[in-house]
């Protein structure tokens, strides 16, 4: 498993082996056919194996750095605790700072900036003390610039960064 977390995908094929295995050893001790045993177990092996060989191909695959990492490591380095982006991108950086940093989920159309409407918390909104930051991409940045500085004023340091825009406010913009 790639982490502990993983690990339940692997509890149905387990116990699907249990259970094959189970019936094959009934089978077995009733009709005494060893052949059949054999078989079996050097079947069950080889899905073992293919399993095993396919997962780490996958795992190795995976490893890959992505933009939304770079952009983590980032907001790391910079010492920000708190900002907001679009859902997408504020629940993917939430979790690979492992919440060192919380970007909070906004709603960016129509020229209104709210809170994301869904599958939020609205104590995550309440105004603080200190500086924030707002998490575009290239392409919201390009969009959206009018109407954010004209709701919020210019940031204080606008940083590119691998397809996004970090516009750090020494506010919290809640």
């Amino acid at each position: 498993a790639v982490n502990p977390w993983t690990t339940r995908y692997f509890t149905t094929p387990v116990s699907i082996l249990f259970l094959v295995s189970s019936i094959c050893i009934g089978n077995w001790f009733s009709n005494k056919r060893r052949l059949d045993l054999l078989l079996i177990a050097f079947l069950l092996t080889c899905i073992c194996w293919i399993s095993y060989i396919r997962y780490k191909v996958q795992a190795a695959a995976s490893i890959t750095e992505t933009n939304t990492i770079r952009v983590a490591r980032e907001l790391i380095k910079l010492n920000t605790s708190k900002g907001y982006a679009t859902y997408w991108n504020a629940s993917s950086v939430t979790i690979l700072t492992s919440e060192a940093v919380k970007v909070r989920p906004i709603e960016i159309a129509s020229n209104t900036f709210r809170p994301y409407p869904v599958m939020i918390s609205h104590d995550w909104y309440r105004q603080e003390a200190g500086p924030s930051f707002l998490l575009l991409t290239d392409g919201e940045a390009t969009a959206f610039r009018a109407f954010i500085e004209g709701q919020f004023g210019r940031a204080k340091k606008i940083i590119p960064s691998n397809g996004y825009q970090i516009w750090i406010y020494e506010r919290d913009l809640a």
